[in-house]
């Protein structure tokens, strides 16, 4: 059971295409708004603002 309530408002994600965490599909779940995932290619990592 999932402690957290659904994310309902327009999302759109972001990752680094060098990041080593959870890909979409691993939280897809999470969000019951319009969602939309995009991999920034390049080498980022999981901090895309550096």
């Amino acid at each position: 059971m999932d402690c957290f309530p659904a994310i309902t408002v327009p999302t759109i994600t972001l990752e680094g295409d060098e990041n080593g965490a959870p890909h979409p599909q691993d939280y897809r779940t999470k969000f019951t708004g319009l969602y939309e995932h995009r991999t920034i290619a390049g080498g980022s990592g999981h901090n895309l603002t550096q």
